[in-house]
């Protein structure tokens, strides 16, 4: 598999979407990313206008005529930043609905059958559950970049290291939906990744960028949710036929 499948995958997720049997279940991550994404531009756009007041502030004087360029930089900056750090927390408190969304897509295509449904108390304990184990594998990632950051010289690398990781990670969330509603542990979608480390990355990439634009975000979430659910097959399809051969 190759960068071109994780955008295919997402292009023909989008169709999904639109299935009758699927509408029901994209309106929660929906809804929950429109408030969560919501919130954080209203707060971001709060805030540019005094990032641009500080901004010309500490400017020296003989630089004045850059304020005009500067705040403006800055507030498309911050407004960028705090809409890809609110859908990223859209993407985690609309995770218990996610299962239940790749669920309903996977019955026009999927070859092997879930496990029956264990009701909504048993499905939300799972969910959370799986959340908190791949909570402990984000964590010492995001504190060990976030290191890189304050390390003089090795910082250079913190920028490329943080897109990899996001990435590395959204990937994880997405194409793990299918794993955790069969109860396949997490460590084998990882594994799973790793066997198909580019198109993951690829994936991974994407859906960062389209978390990164603002009110396009808001979509993002069940985009991803169909995209990752059909690269999980399409990889599921083609280990099975390396394994024939």
């Amino acid at each position: 598999m190759n960068p071109a499948d994780a955008v295919r995958a997402l292009v023909d997720g989008r169709a999904l979407l639109g299935q009758p049997g699927v509408r029901p279940y994209v309106w929660w991550p929906l809804v929950v990313s429109m408030v969560i994404v919501g919130a954080g531009l209203a707060a971001a756009l709060s805030a540019t206008a005094g990032l641009g007041s500080w901004a010309t502030r500490i400017l020296p004087e003989w630089l004045d005529f850059l304020a005009a360029v500067v705040e403006p930089l800055l507030q498309l900056l911050l407004i960028l930043t705090g809409t890809w750090l609110f859908g990223f927390l859209a993407v985690v408190l609309s995770s218990p609905f996610h299962g239940n969304l790749s669920a309903a897509l996977e019955t026009g295509f999927a070859t092997t059958p879930l496990p029956p449904d264990p009701g909504l108390a048993r499905m939300l304990a799972q969910s959370l559950g799986r959340e908190g184990r791949k909570l402990r594998y984000q964590l010492p990632r995001l504190l060990a970049v976030a290191l890189l950051y304050v390390v003089p010289v090795v910082n250079v690398i913190a920028p490329p290291a943080s897109l990899l990781l996001a990435a590395w990670l959204l990937a994880a969330q997405f194409i793990d939906l299918p794993a955790e509603n069969r109860h396949i542990p997490f460590t084998e979608t990882l594994s799973r990744l790793r066997r198909f480390r580019l198109c993951s990355l690829t994936f991974g990439a994407v859906v960062a960028a389209l978390l990164a634009i603002p009110l396009l975000n808001i979509l993002t979430v069940p985009l991803a949710v169909a995209g990752g659910t059909l690269l999980w097959h399409r990889m599921e399809q083609q280990l099975a036929n390396e394994r024939r051969t």
